[in-house]
């Protein structure tokens, strides 16, 4: 295979005869699958990471609406359950009307210890 003009022939062959195409084909299919899949991640969101935040949000505004129910009050542990929701779902990209939610139950008075009657 010294020839120049026989490696020139061995390519035009090889081009010629599919079996590039047979080997390409695919592979690009799978690159440009793999693209599309990323796209629509990127452009529609995460499914399971909005499915997520949608629930974390859920969640906010149920000790919320529990917090307005009760006068705006609540005990310490539901304002730090109010906080650890928060901050999972402001990682997750949530705002808004989530942090109003959240500031509103920190904001809201600390219910007393409930006092146990003598025996």
């Amino acid at each position: 295979m010294s020839d120049p003009n026989t490696a020139v022939t061995l390519v035009a062959a090889i081009l010629s005869s599919g079996t590039i195409s047979a080997i390409l084909v695919p592979i690009i299919s799978w690159i440009l699958r793999r693209k599309d899949a990323k796209d629509a991640k990127t452009e529609n969101g995460d499914p399971l990471r909005e499915g997520v935040r949608v629930l974390l949000f859920c969640k906010l505004r149920q000790i919320q609406q529990e917090t307005v129910s009760a006068g705006d009050v609540c005990d310490v542990e539901t304002k730090q359950t109010a906080q650890k929701v928060y901050n999972a779902y402001h990682a997750l990209g949530g705002n808004g009307v989530g942090t109003q939610m959240k500031d509103d139950i920190i904001a809201a008075k600390i219910e007393p210890p409930h006092q146990f009657a003598d025996a």
